[in-house]
């Protein structure tokens, strides 16, 4: 068993836990957008702050630099946004999230909120 773990997953420093295995589920077009990302397992970061994110609970990460802490919080912000069924107030014309990002995460972060908002 630990041969084939390592086959699906060779890289030590994920998790075996997909993004589609997530609890609560991710949105079709996430995991289309992560998967095209090439983002198939979650980095332990992700796994443990993605659901309780998704699920409206406050979280406080330190981890280093890499370990996937921008994903972390940008994918649990798309599906809340996805997910919200209020509408503007009148004084709103939409919903706005300012959201700082490292410069290698800005075009695939932009690719995923551009393609969720058509």
């Amino acid at each position: 068993m630990a041969k084939e773990e390592a086959t699906s997953n060779p890289n030590k420093a994920l998790t075996n836990t997909r993004f589609s295995d997530l609890k609560p589920e991710l949105s079709e077009p996430v995991l289309e957008a992560l998967n095209h990302g090439g983002f198939e397992h979650c980095t332990p970061v992700q796994a443990a702050t993605i659901p309780l994110l998704c699920s409206y609970k406050d979280v406080a990460v330190d981890a280093a630099t890499g370990s996937g802490k921008t994903l972390a919080f940008v994918v649990p912000l798309v599906e809340i946004l996805r997910r919200s069924t209020s509408s503007p107030k009148p004084h709103q014309d939409d919903q706005r999230c300012p959201v700082v990002i490292p410069k290698e995460l800005g075009g695939w972060c932009r690719t995923l909120l551009e393609d969720d908002s058509a």
